[in-house]
């Protein structure tokens, strides 16, 4: 029997990008004045207080795709650390700048923590203009309201599946990657906009589902195959 390998990789940046825009086109049908509390939630969930619920979701999507997937699956955890997985892996943010534009340095002077710039080789701090000499090498001093770069994390699926029809892996992938976007959607929704959350789940629970077991279950077909049960 031919057993095929199929490595699928899912940026997770992709699906907060299909969920912002998703939440963006509904909180615009969200008209009624007394509802704007609901609307502004919609808009933004990647709202501190909103992330847990996405980060869970995405967790629990991805969970049920393994799931449905459990039969040709090679690779799994064999130790659950009960941690939250995050969606973001790294966040590179600006250096900060002072309002001449000196790009700006923490350290310790004399044991007090000290802002500093760099001046023709020697630091100045910030504060009183004075060149000073610090206890340690400085350190970069980031502006936290710019962000520079983010690097979402990465979830990997390897299947191996006897005699599988590789025409389907495409369609395969973008099968998961919609049902753990719906599914997220559903969950985000479902304590603010009941008939949109149950949309999405239905959609993930039938179509989406439905498609990707459909699509592991894609087969080459044999011509003039000789039946072999004699």
């Amino acid at each position: 029997m031919n057993k095929k390998k199929i490595y699928l990789t899912f940026d997770l940046g992709q699906v907060c990008n299909d969920i912002l825009v998703k939440c963006n086109l509904i909180s615009q049908t969200i008209m009624d004045a007394a509802m704007a509390d609901i609307r502004a939630n919609v808009e933004a969930p990647d709202d501190p207080e909103h992330r847990s619920i996405i980060n869970r979701s995405v967790t629990e999507a991805f969970g049920r795709v393994k799931v449905a997937c459990q039969r040709y699956l090679t690779v799994g955890r064999d130790t659950d650390d009960n941690k939250l997985e995050r969606l973001v892996s790294e966040v590179e943010y600006a250096q900060a700048k002072d309002s001449a534009g000196h790009p700006l340095w923490d350290c310790t002077v004399d044991g007090a923590d000290t802002v500093v710039y760099n001046s023709r080789g020697a630091w100045v701090d910030t504060a009183t203009g004075q060149i000073v000499e610090p206890d340690a090498e400085p350190t970069i001093k980031y502006d936290y309201n710019e962000i520079v770069s983010v690097t979402y994390e990465t979830v990997s699926l390897t299947l191996e599946i006897p005699n599988f029809n590789l025409s389907v892996t495409d369609h395969l992938k973008s099968s998961i990657h919609k049902y753990v976007v719906d599914y997220t959607m559903g969950r985000f929704l479902q304590d603010q906009v009941a008939d949109k959350a149950k949309e999405y789940k239905d959609l993930a629970d039938t179509e989406d589902l439905a498609s990707i077991i459909s699509d592991v279950n894609a087969r080459e077909r044999y011509t003039m195959r000789k039946p072999s049960f004699m």
